[in-house]
């Protein structure tokens, strides 16, 4: 979120599918905004999607990240067995789903909001690169390191590259990168401003145009100085929930002799009571990681369970969707454990 836009009193709309074999007095999905809850829905969208909108309280949204969670609890129509259980979903319609911003709103206004750019319908993030009459391959390779610290800083995953010599207008950001007497030979740019040395300049969306970074100079040298100045900039800014959600996204980077609690890596507390709970994380290892068959990693758990459980209850884990190791939850009686450590091998 832009800082007018957390200011602003903004609604969230929710858009979704669900299984016909939902039971409907018993399935709830929940909206949480930085761990608040905003609203709950009954699961009954069987033939087509329904949509909800919820007001999100004043003051819960901060300038940056912020953190939003869906939950989903689903019980069954008819068949209370396992393996009706896996009959159970709900489907998230991303196209009916998001943050609904004033038409009014003037959007990123600076470079710290690069990562509230606004993506297209489809969620893909458009990029439009300017290019220059004259370039070269160190014009070039200047344009594509542009790119990757405009993907990075601002968490796009589905970054959409175009390659033009006009500023494109709607969703997306355009960039230009070169020396300023090229720059202004650009459509859109002729009356930019000569620089003094590096320059780093953000010109917020118009009617006419989608939001533009530029990094210029008066020669090549300093193009390269205003992108080392791009790539240093901060743009980690938002609730602590929005932070921790943007850390562990689209994985959490983790390295040799590291602890690292499930409550970082966006997983929550939670009681259940059904046949089957599932929760996954995303872990990206280090790029010298050599994933053989020397050494294990420990995965230390603390929790409880009901007595009565069924024989063959057990907490399960899985790696790129292969089965690593089980652990029983064995006592008839039930229990609550701390401390109890399962040992992973991390070939997997």
């Amino acid at each position: 979120m832009t800082a007018a836009q957390a200011a602003q009193p903004l609604k969230f709309q929710l858009g979704y599918l669900s299984a016909v074999s939902n039971l409907p007095e018993a399935s709830q999905l929940s909206i949480q905004v930085n761990d608040v809850s905003i609203g709950e829905v009954t699961i009954d969208a069987p033939h087509k999607v329904a949509t909800s909108v919820y007001d999100i309280p004043a003051d819960l949204l901060k300038p940056g990240f912020n953190s939003l969670r869906l939950i989903a609890r689903h019980r069954h129509r008819v068949d209370c067995s396992l393996a009706a259980t896996y009959e159970l979903w709900t489907q998230i319609d991303a196209t009916q789903t998001g943050f609904l911003i004033p038409s009014a709103d003037q959007g990123a206004a600076a470079l710290e909001d690069i990562p509230a750019l606004p993506p297209a319908p489809q969620g893909g993030m458009p990029i439009r690169v300017l290019i220059p009459g004259a370039t070269n391959a160190g014009n070039i390779n200047q344009m594509m390191r542009m790119v990757e610290i405009v993907a990075i800083r601002g968490r796009f995953e589905q970054p959409l590259v175009e390659l033009e010599n006009a500023l494109a207008s709607g969703p997306g950001v355009n960039l230009a990168v070169g020396v300023h007497e090229e720059l202004v030979k650009l459509g859109g740019l002729s009356s930019l401003d000569a620089p003094t040395g590096p320059a780093l300049v953000f010109l917020p969306a118009t009617a006419a145009s989608r939001a533009t970074i530029i990094a210029s100079g008066r020669t090549a040298a300093e193009v390269t100085q205003a992108l080392d100045q791009f790539a240093a900039f901060e743009t980690s800014q938002g609730s602590v929930q929005g932070l921790r959600a943007a850390r562990a996204f689209p994985g959490y980077k983790v390295e040799g002799g590291s602890r690292i609690k499930l409550r970082d890596v966006g997983v929550i507390s939670q009681d259940f009571n059904g046949h089957l709970f599932h929760t996954s994380v995303n872990i990206v290892m280090p790029p010298d990681f050599y994933p053989a068959d020397y050494a294990k990693f420990s995965l230390e758990l603390a929790g409880g369970y009901a007595p009565g459980l069924a024989p063959g209850a057990q907490i399960v884990v899985s790696i790129n969707s292969k089965i690593a190791v089980g652990s029983q939850l064995a006592k008839s009686g039930g229990e609550v454990f701390t401390g109890v450590r399962i040992e992973v091998a991390v070939r997997l």
